[in-house]
């Protein structure tokens, strides 16, 4: 379960959460800024995923 500041933050922001493979957290958090929320859980926030679009995604 979330803390109740970030799951504000979700839920206001517009993050994007997923279910990562256990053996990939360590690297989705050095490499696309995500935020390790337990067990599987990642999300990533509005500045990460600005970011990731404005890397993959030219304008």
């Amino acid at each position: 379960m979330l803390p109740n500041e970030l799951l504000a933050k979700v839920l206001s922001e517009g993050y994007l959460s997923y279910l990562s493979k256990t053996n990939l957290i360590d690297h989705y958090e050095k490499t696309l800024g995500a935020i390790h929320a337990g067990g599987q859980l990642m999300v990533i926030n509005t500045n990460a995923a600005l970011k990731l679009t404005n890397k993959y995604f030219d304008k």
